[in-house]
């Protein structure tokens, strides 16, 4: 398994084991078989982040930006889909939330980085070298607009 250097490579049982039980993603293809498996459509838009997982009533959605490379769109599809596997839904406000937040984050990337292809790893961190995707920053205008 490829795994480069990173700040914190400690993940906890629950994500190993939950990210285990998915097998490998090798492609855009499958992360979003994956999310659909589990009743969740995936769409791409230009969106001012790189993605987000929107859940309302029994819709769910993830919207991708269109623009970031093609590892950084796998990885955000299967960050969403962390989100929806280990967290369900997520409110936005209660006592302690910021923290939560923070370990939640964590998490999906974990799940996320656990279920891609070494090969897939190995494109994300070029991808992540290059500054190009960083420059994608910006409002969140359309989200959620009618190609989607």
């Amino acid at each position: 398994m490829f795994l480069p250097e990173l700040p914190d490579c400690s993940f906890s049982s629950v994500v190993v084991t939950k990210a285990i039980g998915f097998g490998s993603v090798n492609s855009i293809e499958e992360a979003i078989s994956l999310a659909e498996r589990l009743g969740i459509t995936v769409c791409e838009q230009d969106i001012g982040l790189e993605g987000v997982l929107i859940s309302v009533g029994s819709i769910k959605k993830i919207i991708v930006n269109k623009n970031l490379p093609y590892a950084m769109r796998v990885r955000t599809i299967l960050h969403e889909v962390g989100h929806y596997v280990l967290h369900g839904f997520i409110p936005t406000s209660f006592a302690g939330y910021e923290h939560f937040q923070y370990q939640a984050e964590r998490e999906a990337n974990a799940f996320a980085w656990l279920l891609m292809s070494d090969s897939l790893r190995k494109l994300l961190i070029e991808e992540l070298n290059d500054e190009g995707p960083w420059a994608l920053w910006g409002n969140v205008d359309g989200i959620g607009g009618s190609d989607c």
